[in-house]
């Protein structure tokens, strides 16, 4: 198993219990937890390396560096095009949706 998640407001009452339930079933590796407010109460998590806190301000453009993800080694090389493509996307209407164009 060698995965990750990215929680977008994973600080707050909803993201820290979906946060704990995806700790208990041991389902990905690695979990980020992007927000503005700071992640309590995980201490022991993130000292294991399981959870990573980045502080992120959705409301303001968000630039991720991709850079530890090895597609071609994972099969996924012809992806590659389509998943910058969804990534750009998604960060456009992400900016949209919380700046107004």
């Amino acid at each position: 198993m060698n995965s990750s998640a990215i929680i977008f407001g994973g600080s707050g009452y909803i993201g820290t219990n979906l946060l704990t339930q995806i700790l208990k079933a041991s389902v990905f590796e690695k979990i980020y937890i992007c927000d503005i407010k700071p992640l309590l109460s995980f201490d022991l998590e993130i000292n294991k390396g399981r959870v990573v806190y980045i502080e992120i301000d959705v409301r303001k453009p968000i630039k991720f560096n991709i850079v530890d993800v090895d597609l071609e080694k994972a099969g996924y090389s012809i992806l590659l095009p389509y998943i910058e493509n969804q990534v750009t996307n998604t960060l456009n209407i992400l900016t949209l949706t919380f700046l107004g164009p």
